[in-house]
């Protein structure tokens, strides 16, 4: 049987100061593989050495990236190994937090799945 990928993207225009969670159902039976965050630049303040905007995404109650805490880069685009069973119509969530009190910053998460 061929092997079906899939990717569940969340984007969001995070205003100053805001933060949300994101859910999407899984679209099939597999495996995350790999989760890919992206930061533009501008997600870090060099005046207090610290990230502006941070991230985390999950499967059902579990957090699968990072493990703990939240990710925070600046004009980064990591993708990470995943290895999390997931059935269709689980729920994948997403959160994300900005911290900057000025800008608006567009963030983007993207989860493959393969089944």
């Amino acid at each position: 049987m061929p092997q079906v990928t899939e990717q569940v993207t969340f984007a969001q225009r995070l205003e100053p100061l805001q933060g949300l969670k994101l859910e999407e159902a899984v679209p099939i039976d597999g495996r995350v593989i790999s989760a890919l965050f992206n930061f533009p630049d501008g997600c870090y303040d060099p005046a207090t050495g610290n990230y502006l905007v941070s991230m985390a995404v999950g499967h059902g109650s579990k957090q699968i990236c990072p493990s703990a805490d939240m990710l925070g880069l600046n004009n980064a685009t990591p993708v990470f190994p995943v290895n999390q069973v997931v059935k269709a119509n689980d729920i994948l969530w997403a959160v994300m937090e900005n911290a900057d009190g000025l800008n608006p910053h567009g963030v983007s998460i993207i989860v493959t799945i393969v089944g």
